[in-house]
């Protein structure tokens, strides 16, 4: 018995990517892009990550208070855990480090001094910098600051930034416990 010959199938060439959607594109939508530069003002659209960016790149806070507030919020994260998703947390994205006992008393005990430092400034001052950094919450009258209540609340802001700063070169570097201490006599 003679094998049955396969019907010869019609070759197609195909271009690459042709009839499919594409994946990933060279950069964002145009919407993505407007809105950057509308947040960036002046500035550089790149930048416009988190709030304190947005500020920093239209120049209505310094690198310095940028920094302190950005310390400030991570430290926070460290201590009480991640306060957005997971797919935003970028403390996640290199896989974690493993750090510590002694270096997680020294986060908590920095954390707990800049927040001691805060909270001497008041409650306003206090929960405005704390979404600020910590939430990344950008209250809208941020933007245009020449208005009393945005620059009032912009104010408060930069006055916990400037705490911030300043308590963060005197944070103690290793935290001391009272009970954990033995009296010697």
């Amino acid at each position: 018995m003679v094998a049955k010959r396969a019907r010869e199938r019609a070759v197609r060439v195909r271009k690459p990517g042709a009839g499919r959607p594409r994946l990933y594109d060279s950069g964002p939508p145009p919407e993505v892009v407007a809105k950057r530069r509308l947040l960036a003002g002046e500035g550089d659209p790149a930048k416009t990550a988190t709030p304190l960016d947005i500020l920093e790149t239209r120049g209505l806070i310094t690198p310095a208070q940028s920094d302190a507030g950005r310390l400030f919020g991570w430290l926070r994260r460290r201590v009480y855990g991640r306060t957005e998703t997971r797919a935003l947390d970028l403390l996640r994205v290199s896989g974690g480090v493993e750090m510590s006992r002694l270096d997680e008393q020294d986060i908590e005990c920095r954390y707990h001094a800049l927040r001691v430092a805060l909270a001497d400034r008041g409650r306003r001052v206090q929960v405005i910098t704390a979404d600020t950094c910590v939430y990344n919450r950008l209250p809208a009258q941020f933007l245009a600051p020449a208005s009393g209540a945005g620059q009032r609340l912009l104010d408060a802001l930069r006055e916990g930034l400037d705490c911030l700063d300043r308590a963060r070169g005197r944070v103690p570097p290793r935290p001391v416990y009272p009970h954990t201490t033995t009296r010697q006599g």
